[in-house]
């Protein structure tokens, strides 16, 4: 993981600028943040008298420490923010950075370097300049699982900046992730000429990829258009155009099709599920009644461990190291974990810690981070306050559903393991000013009330900083891996509006809202999530978005992974939840979506009247 920026002036004129420029951003500390182990910058020549800077500050956390940029003799330079998990071969003591530099140097042609990236599989932004061809290529994966924003510049006299994070005062927007860009400086005319040095942006897009939130095919895109959707309501002097040849095959895969024989087809129908006493109940008489599920889930559960371990193995570890242990107030001895994961209590969360518990290494503990934020107390609770008192009772302002569901899932997972409950307590006060102070900085460019509520909660929970369980002693999570189940509402149809559209739609509907949900995914929040969690200087991991695992489940009959017509905590996510009950979290495994600003109880604090998509004046 990784914060890399990119500056260059569009005409020598700006170039007495950039200077302050470089000052400005490549000292933020927004960008040091994400890469608190090295940082580095480098110098290349674009075109004649126009000069690119980069700069890389690099979060360590697979095989030797590699200073980003890395750079050769022939002038290549390149700044990754990812993770090859698969697609291109890297060994065990490997660093992913100089492996795919070193693949990208030998691409001779345009189809070289395209198809060299859309091997990768796992998350990624990257700016890679091929001095040979004086072409400067970036983009981010197909999910939009890592950050990458650009200020373009307004006129020959402004700048172009691509970087992780929004720095100094310009303003930006998230690159999208609908393929790989390239700006050429080959054709970009000499300063004698008099004409604008502002080089053309082309477009490589995935095969099939289309426009989020609209669907429109990109490669249908009028030219004129296309400023338009890649940057919206700003202006820019540079020229954009697109290939439509379509050289990069391996976008987001379609869903299988198949309907049920009868729209009104259901486990309903074919299990008798009325005497089930409890929703439990009814999730395991389905996978004793139904021996296709129970197979499928077998095979779920192995494809979706496959994923966890890719993303817990070959990290760091140093188990004698002083930094693995943590000595409480009461000087007692806590092991310091590598891997820790978002933890609601809820189903997508505690599966991956029950998963991450068969793959991070025994006697290695697991950080479960466990996020409320501070309720006041109602007024028929202010009128006992002295009978409370006087029974010595304590309050719990934390106790949120997420909390309770948290606390509830602990003890379904592994007794075996040490797991480290970190109950992370967020006061109404601390959450204002450090909103206003810093987290709206990252949360920027996007700005509604539901990326408020989210991103700030997200924030929290990834900073580690709370209480344990057992002694409410101080602790901090130095977990630089966090797992996070972002996207299996999204394949599982979890969300309550997917239960509209299949009441009001059916069995078709649903499966076109579900296709969609993946079409749009990446322009939704991961890239905000992203820029939030590696602030504390780790890395969000997604294993409901491995490739191998999204074409698994994109491969499986909707009908196999939900069935809307059971209750709310059966039918929705029905599969992963049948999962959930062969791994042991039967409580867990009935439990209804939750989201986190409302699990926490953060979208209750500010008590106003708003819609999760009104822009959000405290981000202003």
């Amino acid at each position: 993981m990784c914060g890399i920026c990119f500056i260059c002036s569009m005409s020598p004129s700006a170039k007495s600028q950039i200077g302050d420029l470089m000052n400005t951003l490549f000292c933020d500390p927004l960008l040091h943040h994400r890469g608190p182990d090295v940082s580095r910058s480098h110098v290349i020549s674009l075109a004649e008298n126009l000069t690119g800077y980069m700069q890389g500050c690099v979060l360590h956390l697979r095989g030797h420490l590699t200073p980003q940029p890395v750079s050769d003799a022939d002038g290549n330079a390149f700044l990754w923010n990812g993770e090859v998990f698969d697609g291109i071969q890297v060994e065990e003591h490997e660093n992913d950075t100089e492996v795919l530099f070193g693949h990208l140097v030998k691409c001779l042609t345009e189809d070289d370097v395209l198809n060299t990236m859309q091997k990768v599989h796992g998350p990624w932004a990257f700016i890679f300049w091929q001095a040979d061809t004086q072409k400067l290529w970036f983009g981010r994966d197909m999910y939009g699982r890592r950050s990458l924003l650009w200020h373009l510049p307004l006129s020959p006299t402004d700048h172009l900046v691509l970087t992780s994070v929004a720095l100094g005062e310009m303003a930006y927007t998230e690159i999208p992730s609908v393929g790989i860009f390239c700006l050429d400086y080959s054709q970009v005319p000499p300063p004698s000429a008099g004409a604008s040095q502002c080089p053309v942006l082309t477009l490589f897009p995935w095969k099939d990829c289309r426009w989020p939130g609209i669907f429109l095919p990109v490669t249908e895109t009028d030219e004129n258009n296309i400023l338009a959707f890649l940057y919206p309501n700003l202006a820019t002097c540079i020229s954009v155009c697109i290939d439509r040849r379509s050289i990069l095959d391996s976008w987001i895969p379609h869903i299988n099709n198949q309907l049920p024989a009868k729209e009104a087809s259901s486990l309903n129908t074919s299990i008798d599920l009325t005497n089930c006493a409890s929703l439990e109940d009814m999730l395991i008489n389905i996978l004793n009644a139904r021996s296709d599920l129970d197979a499928l889930a077998d095979e779920l559960i192995h494809v979706l461990q496959s994923s966890v371990d890719k993303r817990v193995k070959n990290l760091p570890r140093n188990p004698r190291s002083c930094e693995h242990l943590h000595f409480q107030e009461s000087q007692t001895l806590i092991l310091q974990a590598n891997v820790a994961v978002l933890f609601s209590g809820g189903l997508d969360s505690t599966v991956l810690a029950a998963l991450a518990d068969r793959c991070v290494p025994e006697g290695e503990p697991i950080d479960l981070l466990n996020v409320a934020f501070e309720q006041s107390v109602t007024t028929n609770l202010k009128s006992d306050m002295e009978d409370i008192a006087s029974r010595a009772v304590d309050v719990d302002r934390f106790s949120v559903p997420d909390r309770q569901t948290g606390l509830l899932a602990l003890s379904e997972l592994n007794p075996k393991r040490m797991w480290n409950f970190v109950k992370i307590n967020v006061s109404q006060a601390e959450l204002q000013d450090l909103r206003k102070s810093h987290i709206r900085r990252l949360i920027y460019p996007l700005q509604t009330v539901l990326d408020d509520s989210i991103g700030c909660a997200v924030w929290f929970a990834a900073r580690g900083s709370g209480v344990t369980l057992h002694n409410n002693e101080k602790f901090t999570s130095k977990a630089r891996v966090l797992l996070c189940g972002m996207a299996a509402d999204e394949q599982f149809a979890g969300y309550s509006r997917h239960r509209v559209t299949f009441q009001t739609k059916g069995w078709a509907g649903l499966l076109k809202e579900i296709q969609e949900e993946m079409w749009r995914i990446s322009a939704r929040n991961l890239g905000r999530d992203d820029r939030i969690i590696t602030d504390h200087g780790k890395e969000c991991r997604f294993p409901f978005l491995d490739e191998t695992f999204t074409r698994f489940v994109s491969a499986l009959p909707l009908c196999k992974r939900a069935d809307l017509h059971l209750p709310r905590g059966v039918g929705d996510k029905l599969l992963l939840r049948l999962c959930a009950v062969k791994l042991g979290l039967v409580k867990t495994a009935s439990q209804p979506k939750r989201a986190i600003q409302f699990g926490s109880r953060i979208a209750k604090l500010d008590k106003r009247k708003e819609k999760g998509s009104d822009v959000c004046d405290r981000l202003a």
